[in-house]
């Protein structure tokens, strides 16, 4: 396992590092230039093909083929929006239900249980219905993976203690198969980790985001399928923070804001972070990628909670389920606390 870790580790980080030696170049075309929209954080272009290095560190590893191939049309829609800016929200979701799909019949994953009893004998077990709820999973997870990318460091550093819990799972349940896998693509993450954050020189971009996201959903639901001592509710609490960013976004942007879910806007938490508690603790920082980087920091703080309930109740469904609500709701006051700051600065201003 060690070995499979250092090979991804190094592929990744080397293939960041001529990424960025020959960034002049490709600069024209993979530098994110749009500076000034509503979710964008940085002062500088940089270039936005991260997903490659990903890619290319968890190839070393050589999974099984169907992986690669069922990951392939959401990571090059992600690509091509990358590259172009002209790959639509709706466009790229779509290309994650292809992706998806692939993934029920070549990887053949579902979801075939939410751990209750009613439910999983006369409605989950019915194939169409799984292989349907199934596919809105995997989308869904690898959008939200997409929203939270914003700082750096901060979905790659999220990814990494994801990962890391489920390679602590099932270690402990003696699933080498799996947990190669997992060490695989925890060395590819830390290899273009090392090159975006703190500082940012390589960005994820909307490929290294969806596929990050999509191998969430893909793991999380081999980890129960293949184990049914771990609760469903297991892998939801672990994934809870874009889950939930995602759930609440929709409805704060279609009943609080009268817009387009797929709108961008710059009111996901992790922006009121950097606009509002960051300043108010560090005003005079003029390094400005610090206060970027910083804003990971306190999100990483964050989300780690629901982990640390995960990780030492992995089994235990009730404790899961109990996380997953009491996150939700401290997610909404601490939004709302943070909303109500912020609109007094801009009142005081």
């Amino acid at each position: 396992m060690l070995a499979i870790f250092v090979t991804s580790l190094l592929a990744s980080f080397v293939t960041t590092y001529v990424i960025i030696m020959f960034e002049h170049h490709h600069h024209s075309y993979t530098h994110d230039r749009d500076l000034d929209s509503v979710h964008k954080f940085h002062t500088e272009a940089v270039s936005r093909i991260g997903g490659l290095a990903i890619i290319a560190g968890i190839l070393v590893s050589q999974p099984p083929i169907w992986l690669v191939f069922a990951v392939m049309p959401l990571f090059i829609a992600g690509l091509l929006e990358d590259l172009t800016n002209q790959v639509s929200p709706r466009i790229r979701l779509l290309f994650s239900f292809v992706s998806a799909t692939i993934a029920v019949y070549m990887l053949d994953v579902s979801l075939l249980r939410l751990g209750w009893e009613w439910i999983d004998t006369t409605i989950i077990h019915l194939p169409i219905i799984s292989i349907i709820l199934t596919i809105v999973m995997i989308g869904g997870v690898s959008h939200a993976a997409n929203i939270i990318d914003g700082f750096n460091g901060l979905l790659l550093g999220f990814a990494v203690m994801v990962f890391s819990l489920f390679s602590w799972v099932v270690w402990n349940l003696g699933d080498q198969f799996l947990l190669s896998l997992l060490m695989a693509t925890i060395g590819a993450l830390l290899g273009v980790m090392f090159f975006n954050f703190p500082k940012g020189r390589l960005f994820l971009g909307d490929g290294g985001a969806y596929l990050i996201g999509f191998l969430m959903a893909i793991f999380s639901l081999m980890l129960v399928q293949r184990h049914p001592q771990v609760t469903p509710w297991f892998p939801l609490l672990v994934l809870i923070y874009p889950v939930f960013e995602t759930l609440f976004s929709i409805y704060r942007k279609i009943y609080l804001g009268s817009q387009s879910p797929f709108e961008p806007d710059g009111n996901h938490l992790h922006m009121l972070v950097y606009k509002w508690v960051i300043p108010k603790y560090f005003p005079n920082n003029k390094i400005d990628f610090l206060h970027n980087a910083l804003t990971s920091v306190v999100m990483w703080i964050f989300t780690l909670p629901p982990l640390l309930i995960a990780m030492l109740f992995w089994d235990r469904q009730w404790v899961m389920i109990s996380g997953v609500a009491v996150f939700c709701l401290y997610y909404v006051l601490f939004y709302f606390r943070i909303s109500k700051v912020g609109s007094s600065s801009k009142l005081e201003g």
